[in-house]
């Protein structure tokens, strides 16, 4: 608001809102999805009317989840120097059960966390959740399967079979 008096606290909040958005966009278009997906997409070829931009509900209800496979079991902690600290790291099922704000108070500031999620490379994807993800937060994994029923998400196999693939026989199959 400093630089233009002119605005708003709302406009002033919009405007650091869009910022904010934006700058999430950017780092998602071309540090995360080419870290799943591969090449970077190209730049921004201007906005094409014909394009619906709404996604579905069966690509949401299933692509939301998919963040879970990737949750680590720690939380790490790092200095200004970005090296561990001495409260590094925080087992998750320890975080699942302290309060939040005393975690930051007790590790001396949020700094430490987010320089922790700096250093801390992604878990990979893959089929599996965390031990703690389940049995700490109230089975995370069972939720999953729960809202994928209520939005009406098939079974595995048949999700396959509607694209084309054979179905799969047994565990050992899903994960080979």
């Amino acid at each position: 608001s400093k630089e233009n008096s002119k605005l708003d606290e709302e406009q002033v909040f919009q405007a650091a809102r869009n910022y904010v958005i934006a700058t999430y966009q950017k780092i998602a278009l071309t540090k995360y999805i080419p870290s799943l997906l591969g090449d970077y997409m190209g730049g921004y070829p201007g906005y094409n009317a014909s394009v619906d931009p709404s996604i579905d509900e069966y690509f949401a209800a299933i692509t939301y989840r998919y963040g879970h496979s990737e949750q680590p079991n720690v939380i790490r902690l790092a200095d200004k120097d970005f090296l561990p600290t001495s409260q590094d790291p925080i087992f998750m099922r320890d975080a699942y059960r302290r309060d939040p704000q005393k975690m930051v108070e007790l590790a001396g500031g949020i700094e430490k966390f987010i320089r922790g999620a700096i250093i801390q490379p992604t878990k990979p994807f893959d089929y599996s959740f965390d031990h703690d993800l389940n049995f700490y937060s109230k089975a995370t994994s069972m939720v999953d399967v729960q809202r994928a029923r209520d939005v009406g998400i098939p079974p595995y196999n048949q999700v396959r079979r509607n694209l084309g693939l054979d179905p799969i026989g047994s565990i050992q199959e899903l994960v080979e």
